[in-house]
């Protein structure tokens, strides 16, 4: 989605209501454009605190020093607080940062993909290989051709699929998350059993399998915080 477009919703939330959606739409604007007036203006309208406010205010006037609604907002801040010097500039404010369990998980899924991604090009390449110096070729593939190299391609769409929940867990995306879970899940169900019917085993790895999936799976969940932009909105401005 778009910035702009990302604006207008957030704007069009704001007015309908919608504190939380309309906080976290804009905050993707400012992120995207730290320089965007509008989103500014419609954050301190929506500010949950009046510090929260100024700092919003702030950078409107940083943006456009003769912004009449900021100008405004912040003579009447100035009326119920105790105006302190500060010889700093206003500051952009910035994004909360990302929790741990966010950053573990990323990493877990980047290296995970990058494994199977690179395994799966290996593996498709040494197939294509085999079937090209086969005797059978060109005239068919036989069924164990055909299977190790589904298996290969396998690997190289499961290595882009983790690159993906990577990417999506970087952008704190909601689908990013879900899909961790989803995926987390999975893994803590099928590689286990996929180990233990293996004609030969070993515990220690059928051991790793299921603890390393779960360990995902807690930390994804730990990762929450890192997607919520709860807020509860106690100024209410006038309308820009």
């Amino acid at each position: 989605m778009k910035t702009q477009e990302k604006l207008a919703l957030g704007i069009k939330a704001a007015k309908q209501g919608d504190r939380i959606t309309a906080q976290n739409l804009l905050y993707d604007v400012v992120e995207a454009e730290p320089h965007n007036e509008a989103a500014w203006v419609w954050l301190s309208y929506l500010a949950d605190t009046i510090a929260d406010r100024k700092i919003c205010l702030e950078n409107v006037l940083v943006i456009n020093p003769a912004n009449d609604y900021a100008l405004r907002g912040m003579a009447q801040i100035a009326e119920f607080t105790n105006p302190k010097t500060d010889a700093s500039p206003p500051v952009v404010r910035q994004s909360p940062g990302r929790p741990l369990p966010l950053m573990l998980v990323t990493a877990f899924w980047s290296g995970l993909g990058i494994l199977f991604l690179g395994a799966g090009v290996k593996e498709i390449i040494a197939r294509i290989g085999d079937v090209l110096t086969s005797r059978n070729f060109p005239y068919y593939i036989t069924p164990l051709q055909l299977w190790t190299l589904t298996i290969a391609i396998s690997f190289l769409i499961l290595g882009i699929i983790a690159l993906n929940v990577a990417w999506g867990l970087h952008a704190k995306s909601k689908i990013g998350y879900y899909v961790s879970i989803l995926l987390s899940l999975g893994l803590t169900l099928l590689a286990p059993t996929a180990l233990l019917i293996a004609e030969t085993f070993n515990y220690f790895y059928v051991a790793i399998s299921g603890v390393v999936p779960v360990s995902v799976l807690f930390l994804t969940l730990m990762s929450q915080s890192g997607f919520d932009h709860d807020r509860t909105v106690s100024v209410n401005p006038e309308r820009n």
